[in-house]
């Protein structure tokens, strides 16, 4: 199996219109669509909501959002999976949090380190390609957009049970990925 892992993506204002004319060349380049097509699984982190809805969350650093057609861009690219559990999936509150999942669903982009509840939003991405089991976990250094009892949002790192979390996880497959989105928005020292 071959499972390839890409960082930060999300259409801004100088490319969105690549990403919903599916100009997936025009985005990444044709050396990474080819190395795209040699991979079972794309996974990447969707730095930000796809609503044109919502308010604004009152936070620190730049609220990110886009056109929910752009989500088409992702499947031209060959995303397959998407991890949620970062600093941007709730700025634009609950509201950007729904139309997100329902347009990642809608576009057959699977989708976790977030939710609408806390169980939820711990759900490791569970891969199994000709017998092998790959769980992924996905987490995020609590900021704004973690999830609590009473809140949508990202699977926060919890040192008390993110941990038992992935122990758990890695009992049920044949590997384990952890993928941690981490680091405070302009702040120029490791956290």
């Amino acid at each position: 199996m071959r499972i390839l892992i890409a960082g930060d993506t999300f259409p801004n204002d100088s490319n969105s219109h690549l990403f919903c004319e599916l100009k997936a060349v025009e985005l990444v380049g044709a050396n990474f669509i080819n190395l795209v097509r040699e991979c079972d699984e794309l996974i990447c982190n969707l730095e930000g909501v796809l609503t044109l809805r919502g308010v604004a969350a009152k936070k620190t650093g730049p609220i990110i959002s886009a056109a929910p057609q752009t989500v088409n861009g992702l499947c031209a690219i060959g995303v397959t999976s998407v991890s949620l559990a970062n600093n941007h999936i709730m700025d634009k509150g609950a509201i950007g949090l729904r139309s997100t999942l329902n347009h990642l669903d809608a576009a057959n982009i699977k989708y976790f380190g977030a939710g609408l509840g806390k169980e939820s939003a711990k759900k490791p991405r569970i891969i199994t390609h000709e017998g092998v089991r790959v769980g992924v976990y996905s987490c995020t250094e609590n900021e704004f957009s973690s999830c609590t009892e009473s809140r949508p949002g990202a699977n926060g790192f919890d040192p008390l049970t993110s941990l038992d979390e992935i122990g758990e996880l890695s009992a049920k497959v044949d590997f384990t990925i952890v993928i941690y989105h981490g680091g405070k928005e302009r702040y120029e020292y490791p956290t």
